[in-house]
């Protein structure tokens, strides 16, 4: 009877013994993994962190708010009504920029490939980047690739046919993407660096995003690059990067004519000639969409809605 017992006993010990094996291989694996492929374990950790992230835009209805209608003309032409920018402005294949397209430039001072061009209203944000980078994590962030005119989008073409996108449909020419690195770490190596992954999981908290970020070259067009970074500005950047969004599935979030709460910000995009505006509403900007319309955002007053 004993004995009968005993076996029993080794027998439903037996799952719970194969149960710890199992974990424990698993452990040994990632720890591995995270030794010989720090990028692809990063991947996993960030794709699987994406799932449990979330940036809920929550919809005004018109009633809620004190709207006042102006005339396109009036916003573009008034910048005590509106300061626009190009944060917002979607450039790719379906929607190119012309060739007499021009961006306010500025000197980027912090390079090592020579004189390289930022649009303007990056460069303050792209300077906290680089300063968050050095400081958390120990070494420069550099830039291969910035602003590029026409002709030079076209050179690189001719010279890259197969990578390379067409002349008018890259985010370069509009001076708001850049192709960064640190020393030792390029290309696809960027995301083995402590520094390539701090870029990845906190760039959008200075208004970067990674513009083709692992999975989405079915939206994009194009394959996963984590070395291009693209400024969109706040709070655009945290509504993309919180709900794993590229710039094409921000904008179908956003419809036409309607009215978007994301925090304290006021978010709405409009096709027409005439606009409507929150009468209370502080630090109002607008994007062309380079879809036929303009994105309009800014503070709202709590203490009103």
């Amino acid at each position: 009877m004993k004995k009968k017992k005993y076996r029993r006993r080794n027998r439903r010990r037996l799952p719970l013994i194969l149960v710890t094996l199992f974990l424990l291989s698993c452990i040994l694996c990632g720890c591995f993994a995270a030794w010989k492929k720090p990028d692809w374990f990063f991947l996993i950790r960030e794709q699987t962190a994406s799932l449990f992230r979330s940036a809920p835009l929550r919809e005004i209805s018109p009633d809620e708010l004190n709207l006042t209608a102006y005339t396109r003309e009036e916003l573009l032409s008034d910048p005590d009504l509106c300061q626009f920018s190009t944060e917002l402005l979607l450039v790719n294949e379906e929607h190119p920029i012309s060739r007499e397209y021009t961006a306010s430039l500025a000197l980027l001072g912090n390079n090592r490939d020579g004189m390289l061009l930022l649009e303007e209203t990056a460069l303050a944000d792209f300077d906290r980047l680089s300063t968050r980078v050095e400081q958390d994590c120990g070494t420069a962030l550099l830039v291969r690739s910035s602003y590029r005119t026409y002709e030079e989008q076209a050179a690189e073409k001719e010279a890259q046919p197969a990578i390379a996108a067409a002349a008018g449909a890259s985010e370069h020419e509009t001076g708001l993407a850049l192709d960064v690195y640190v020393p030792y770490f390029s290309g696809y190596g960027f995301l083995k660096s402590e520094a390539g992954q701090y870029v990845y999981s906190h760039s959008w908290e200075t208004g970067f995003v990674i513009r083709y970020p692992y999975g989405k070259k079915k939206l994009t067009g194009i394959p996963f690059e984590p070395w291009h970074l693209r400024y969109v500005g706040c709070p655009h950047a945290e509504i993309m990067y919180k709900n794993a969004w590229t710039l094409e599935e921000y904008l179908d979030q956003l419809e036409y004519g309607t009215y978007y709460q994301f925090g304290e910000y006021f978010i709405s995009r409009q096709k027409g000639e005439t606009m409507f505006l929150p009468g209370k509403i502080q630090n109002v900007r607008g994007s062309d969409d380079n879809c036929g319309g303009i994105v309009f955002w800014g503070i709202l007053n709590q203490q009103e809605y």
